[in-house]
């Protein structure tokens, strides 16, 4: 039997430290289905990958509203007034995709606009072919409500006529 030499013993543990935190998930299943029930009364999940640097995750809805904990705005304008750009906070504004709502809100504050588009992209290694086409359509889908919290880098998009949302995050 051999052993490791006490010399060679640090490397070992190193390696497997390194060897852990390269398979880490940026967030658990659980930590994601918790942190998205803060935001909307969810049913099953449809998708969850989780990798180091990204979530990518399809959730049924029970109702297409936001939960009052996370305050819902109807202008750009008013988000950036709020102090909320900095924080956690919904937008949306009838008649408009969440990609019109992005880009009006990258043109108000280039800042959240680029976090927000960091955890939209970065997450992307963690969508399957099928889920890159589902957040495409809830992207482009009308009616629509986001919710970004700088906090986390997340990024969902509530579609209430298909009954779904999506979250991103990923490190920017």
């Amino acid at each position: 039997m051999r052993h490791i030499r006490p010399h060679h013993a640090g490397a070992v543990i190193a390696l497997a430290g390194l060897m852990t935190l390269g398979a880490c998930e940026r967030h658990s299943e659980e930590e994601a289905l918790r942190l998205m029930s803060g935001w909307f009364d969810l049913g099953e999940t449809l998708y969850f990958e989780s990798r180091k640097g990204c979530t990518a995750a399809i959730y049924r809805v029970k109702s297409g509203d936001v939960k009052s904990r996370v305050p819902v705005f109807d202008s750009v304008e008013a988000v950036a007034v709020s102090g909320r750009l900095q924080k956690t906070f919904a937008l949306s504004i009838r008649d408009k995709t969440a990609d019109e709502l992005f880009i009006d809100l990258m043109n108000a504050d280039r800042s959240t606009g680029i976090a927000i588009q960091a955890a939209g992209v970065a997450a992307r290694p963690c969508m399957s072919e099928r889920a890159r086409n589902t957040f495409f359509a809830v992207l482009n889908a009308e009616p629509s409500t986001v919710v970004f919290s700088n906090a986390e880098t997340a990024f969902a998009v509530l579609d209430p006529v298909r009954g779904i949302v999506m979250l991103t995050s990923g490190d920017a």
